[in-house]
C-alpha cells in the first residue's frame, strides 16, 4: 500500500511526486498521458513561447521609436517555424523537469493509464489493456481541467480551435475569431495579431478581464485596440458554419460567423474560429462516487485543508475549483504533503494568491481588489502610481500603466494590489510577500529599491501614506512644538 497517490501528473501531481519521495514517502504518478500536464503542453509554456515571439515582431516594427531605422517584414512570418520552436522548448522542459525516468530514479513510481475509483482507498487503473488495483492510504486528485465549449448553433460542423490544439497549428490565419475577453482569448489575441493576423475578440460580459481592476481593464481594451484588434464587449456568436468558398487564406475553408450585440445581428467571415470561454473540471471518469467524494460543476468540494468529503482524499488545481493557476497547484500540493504525511495540518492561504494576464502591457493582481476591500470594511485606502512617472519605463519605452495597492485599518495593512504594466508579472511578488507578512506600505517605502528599476514604483507609491502622514495635524503640532523648544533652548544657550 502506497503512503500516497496522486491521480495526475501535472503541476500539482509533479510537486507531490518529487517531494514526496524526498521526504521518504512510497508515492506515485498515475497520469493517462505525458507528464507535465496543461502547463507544458497546452498552457504556460507553448503560449508564453508564442507571447515572446509575436513580442519580438512587435518590438521590430516600432524600433523608430527607440531611434532605430524602421523595420518591415519583406515576408510573411511562417508561423511553422515559431511552433516547431515552441515544441523543442517543450521538449527540452519535459526532459529536464518532467521525465518519469527523473521521478522513478528520485523513488516515486510513475503508472500509466486511466484511474477510476472502486472504493475509498482503492482505485483501478487501465494500462494499456491491463487492470490493477492500486491502494493507498491517502489519494490526492489533481486531474485539472478541459476548455468549455459554449453553446453554438453549428458548432459541432466546424473546426475549432482551443488551447488544447492551437499550438499545433502552422499556416497563420488572415482572419482570426477569439470567443472569450479573457486571459487565455487576450494572450493569444493579441500574439495573433501581432504575428500578421487581423484579429476579433467577443466578449460577452461589459468589459474584458471582469476579474481585475475597472481601470486595468480600460487601459488593457486601449491598448489593444490601438495594435488594430477588433474587439467587442456585450456580443455573443450566435451560429457558425463552415463553407470552402472564397478563402481569404490557403486554409482552404472559410467559418461564417452570426454575431448579435445590443439587439443588432451582423455576419463576418474568418479564417479560424479559438475558443476561449473558460475550463470545465475533469471529474467526469473517476468514479468519484464510490470514493465518497462530493462535487459540483465548480470542481472538487475542499476544505481549508484541501481534503474532500472523503478525509482520506485530497484535491489541488483546478479540479478542486479554487484558483486555476499552475503555481497555485503547486503551492496545494505542498499543503497536501503536509497534511497526508505528518500529524500537524496546514490551512491553505487564500488571501494571497497572485494572478496574470500576459498581455503587454501585463495586468496582474492579489488580494482583493478596491470595491471588494470597500464591501468588508469602511476604513480602506487605495493609492495609486502611473508607470509614467518611473524612470526606468520611461527610458525603455513602456510608460502606460499604473500600479494601485489598498490597505486597511489604523496600521495601513496591505490588503491587495493590481498592477498593469511593464514586467507587471515580476512586480507582483513584492506585495504577495507583503501580504503574507502583514506588512504595511511603510515596510515597502522604507526597503531600498535600485536606481533605475521598473520595481521603484511600489516604492514610490507606498511613500503616499507617509507623506499624507507628515502633513497630518498631529505631525505638524509635534513640529510646531519642536521648533518652538529648539528656539527656547538656544535662547537659554545665549
Amino acid at each position: 500500500m502506497y503512503d500516497l497517490v496522486v491521480i495526475g501528473g501535472g503541476s500539482g501531481g509533479l510537486t507531490i511526486g518529487k517531494y514526496g519521495a524526498k521526504l521518504g514517502a512510497k508515492v506515485a504518478i498515475i497520469e493517462v498521458d505525458r507528464l507535465g500536464g496543461d502547463c507544458t503542453w497546452s498552457g504556460c509554456v507553448p503560449s508564453k513561447a508564442l507571447i515572446a515571439s509575436a513580442r519580438a515582431a512587435h518590438a521590430m516594427r516600432r524600433s523608430a521609436e527607440l531611434g532605430l531605422p524602421s523595420a518591415t517584414f519583406d515576408a510573411p512570418i511562417d508561423l511553422g517555424q515559431i511552433v516547431d520552436r515552441i515544441a523543442r522548448l517543450q521538449e527540452q522542459i519535459y526532459r529536464e523537469n518532467d521525465d518519469p525516468e527523473l521521478l522513478r530514479a528520485a523513488g516515486c513510481d510513475v503508472i500509466e493509464g486511466y484511474a477510476r475509483f472502486i472504493g475509498p482507498h482503492t482505485v483501478e487503473v487501465d494500462d494499456h489493456g491491463k487492470t490493477r488495483r492500486i491502494e493507498s492510504q491517502h489519494f490526492c486528485i489533481a486531474t485539472g481541467s478541459s476548455p468549455t465549449l459554449p453553446p453554438i448553433e453549428g458548432l459541432d460542423t466546424v473546426d475549432y480551435w482551443t488551447n488544447r490544439n492551437v499550438f499545433q497549428q502552422r499556416t497563420l490565419p488572415q482572419r482570426l475569431l477569439v470567443v472569450g475577453g479573457g486571459p487565455i482569448g487576450l494572450e493569444l489575441g493579441q500574439a495573433f495579431a501581432r504575428l500578421g493576423s487581423h484579429v476579433s475578440v467577443v466578449e460577452a460580459m461589459p468589459r474584458i478581464l471582469v476579474n481585475a481592476e475597472p481601470d486595468a481593464s480600460e487601459l488593457l481594451l486601449d491598448c489593444l485596440r490601438s495594435e488594430g484588434l477588433d474587439i467587442r464587449t456585450e456580443t455573443l456568436v450566435q451560429s457558425v458554419h463552415q463553407t470552402n468558398s472564397e478563402p481569404t487564406s490557403d486554409q482552404g475553408t472559410m467559418i461564417e460567423v452570426q454575431l448579435r450585440s445590443g439587439g443588432e445581428t451582423e455576419s463576418l467571415s474568418f479564417d479560424a474560429l479559438l475558443l476561449a470561454t473558460g475550463q470545465r473540471p475533469n471529474v467526469g471518469e473517476l468514479n468519484l462516487e464510490l470514493a465518497g467524494v462530493d462535487y459540483n460543476e465548480r470542481g472538487i468540494i475542499v476544505d481549508d485543508t484541501l481534503r474532500t468529503t472523503n478525509r482520506s482524499i485530497f484535491a489541488v488545481g483546478d479540479v478542486a475549483g479554487r484558483h486555476a493557476f499552475t503555481h497555485t497547484a503547486a503551492y496545494e500540493a505542498g499543503i497536501v504533503l503536509r497534511n497526508a504525511l505528518f500529524p500537524l495540518q496546514q490551512k491553505a492561504d487564500e488571501q494571497a494568491v497572485p494572478s496574470a494576464t500576459f498581455t503587454d502591457p501585463e495586468v496582474a493582481q492579489v488580494g482583493l481588489t478596491e470595491a471588494q476591500a470597500r464591501a468588508r470594511w469602511n476604513d480602506v485606502k487605495t493609492y495609486r502610481q502611473d508607470f509614467s512617472t518611473n524612470d526606468r519605463a520611461l527610458l525603455d519605452g513602456s510608460s502606460r500603466g499604473f500600479l494601485q495597492f489598498v490597505t486597511h485599518g489604523r496600521k495601513g495593512r496591505i490588503v491587495g494590489a493590481q498592477i498593469i504594466g511593464p514586467a507587471a508579472g515580476e512586480l507582483i511578488h513584492e506585495f504577495v510577500i507583503a501580504m503574507r507578512a502583514n506588512l504595511t506600505a511603510s515596510d515597502i517605502a522604507e526597503s531600498m529599491h535600485v536606481y533605475p528599476t521598473l520595481s521603484e514604483i511600489a516604492a514610490h507609491a507606498a511613500l503616499q501614506p507617509y507623506e499624507e502622514w507628515l502633513g497630518s495635524r498631529n505631525v505638524q503640532r509635534v513640529r510646531r512644538g519642536y521648533r518652538a523648544g529648539r528656539g527656547l533652548i538656544d535662547r537659554i544657550k545665549l
